[in-house]
């Protein structure tokens, strides 16, 4: 290869595995989203779980499960900065103690996040008041391990309601007690008035066509650099070429 070609083919190799790699990057969270809506519409079609009528192992994550308990007063954290149709809010997460006649697990604690409230938006400093439904009430939602976080700068560590994350084991400190190792996201509440609580919650499956897009855009591009260092190869060679000829007419 010819001393000039070097740095050039460096650098086009360079972005031409960058560009394929990314390519690679978003088909692999299409099939993530996509293998989520699949486990999500096989869940739809399933009867739902009773909260303590199973084996522990069988509360797996997007399983749709029914709870019966009342939630508990003062025992909600309100998680920050998640928005609702461009509107700046909180997630409201209670506990909800188990109270079902005849369930295995009687007085068992379950961190229930049960949807979206507006945020004062003169005043940042106002929390939002919620109403925690009283009495025994029916949740019926979707398991899940964990809830998603946004980005922390720095540990929370304060007792205030306001959190910026929700952590499994924060809120078993604040309960005093602990908590089963899941969230119920609630899609339904039965046997009280309406919260007043959105809970239109994302669909997994909502990202895939666009995933496929920016893929497509990023292998395109390979294939342009790819391209162009063909073009760049192909019109150097002929250069050197044409050169070498002139120099042997010359002698």
């Amino acid at each position: 290869m010819r001393k000039g070609f070097l740095l050039p083919t460096l650098a086009a190799i360079a972005m031409f595995a960058l560009t394929v790699s990314l390519g690679n990057w978003q088909m692999d969270r299409a099939a993530y989203k996509a293998g989520l809506q699949a486990e999500l519409d096989a869940a739809e079609r399933a009867e739902p779980l009773r909260l303590g009528a199973h084996p522990a192992g069988a509360y797996a994550a997007g399983n749709r499960l029914i709870a019966v308990g009342r939630f508990l007063p003062g025992r909600t954290v309100l998680i920050d900065n998640r928005t609702h149709n461009g509107i700046s809010g909180v997630h409201v997460v209670t506990a909800l103690r188990v109270e079902d006649p005849g369930t295995a697990q009687p007085g068992a604690l379950v961190a229930v996040l049960r949807g979206w409230i507006a945020r004062d938006p003169t005043d940042r400093s106002r929390v939002p008041a919620v109403v925690t439904p009283a009495g025994v009430v029916e949740v019926e939602g979707w398991i899940e391990p964990e809830l998603a976080k946004a980005l922390e700068l720095g540990t929370t560590t304060g007792a205030g309601p306001v959190w910026q994350n929700f952590d499994h084991d924060r809120f078993e400190r604040l309960l005093g007690e602990a908590v089963l190792p899941f969230v119920l996201r609630q899609n339904a509440l039965r046997g009280t008035p309406d919260d007043g609580l959105v809970r239109a919650w994302p669909v997994p499956g909502n990202g895939v066509a666009k995933h496929h897009g920016y893929a497509f855009q990023w292998y395109a591009l390979a294939a342009l650099v790819a391209g162009l260092w063909g073009w760049f190869l192909v019109k150097g060679s002929r250069r050197g070429g044409s050169n070498g000829s002139e120099v042997g007419v010359a002698r």
